[in-house]
């Protein structure tokens, strides 16, 4: 389902600080999901696929920077925006390593945590394109029989098809055969656009 509104989640203790960054966030548009732990949000799987995850560090039942880690054991971390009252320099080496996209110092300015959300919200759209690109690439490839994947790999690196016909032990004329479907299978019209879209699967 595509989403019309960039989903924010806030997991932060300080009520007055939450709020204060919900009601933020939402003045520019965006949907926001607030908890004050890790556990409240671990719980409610349908805020782990959101665009932006803005986390304290220091949290009553947890830590945020293990439970970012944990969300990336599971390989869907979203990008997270940190905030943090004790923003030493080893826990801003560590939440950068970890992939974080901004590390906010309380108390920090509306602007500045605004422009690491909107970065974040791209991050994840492009992110989201990718998966998609993948899945569709994925799924073509499905549809191929055991001969048509075999002749991609090596239109792929650029076999002529004379070559082809040698290797596999078939005619010209058969790998052309066997070529054309796949090239309609996997919907490109070039060779540029097949290694386009075999690319996908890479990323």
């Amino acid at each position: 389902m595509k989403k019309t509104q960039p989903l924010v989640v806030v997991i932060e203790d300080d009520d007055t600080v939450r709020e204060a960054v919900c009601h933020l966030i939402a003045s520019v548009g965006m949907k926001v999901l607030d908890y004050q732990g890790c556990r409240p949000f671990l719980a409610d799987k349908s805020a782990h696929d959101c665009d932006c995850l803005v986390l304290d560090i220091r949290l009553p039942d947890g830590n945020g920077l293990m439970l970012h880690q944990q969300l990336a054991a599971r390989g869907d971390a979203p990008p997270v925006v940190f905030i943090s009252a004790h923003g030493d320099i080893p826990m801003v080496v560590q939440a950068m390593r970890q992939g974080a996209l901004g590390f906010l110092e309380k108390p920090f300015g509306g602007q500045a945590l605004l422009d690491h959300i909107h970065e974040a919200v791209a991050h994840a759209a492009g992110r989201r394109r990718e998966r998609a690109g993948r899945a569709t690439a994925e799924a073509r490839i499905a549809s191929l029989t055991p001969r048509e994947r075999e002749v991609m790999a090596l239109v792929a690196r650029g076999t002529p098809n004379k070559e082809i016909g040698r290797l596999l032990g078939i005619s010209v004329r058969t790998v052309e055969h066997h070529r054309a479907r796949m090239m309609n299978k996997m919907r490109a019209a070039s060779l540029p656009r097949l290694v386009n879209v075999l690319a996908k699967l890479d990323r």
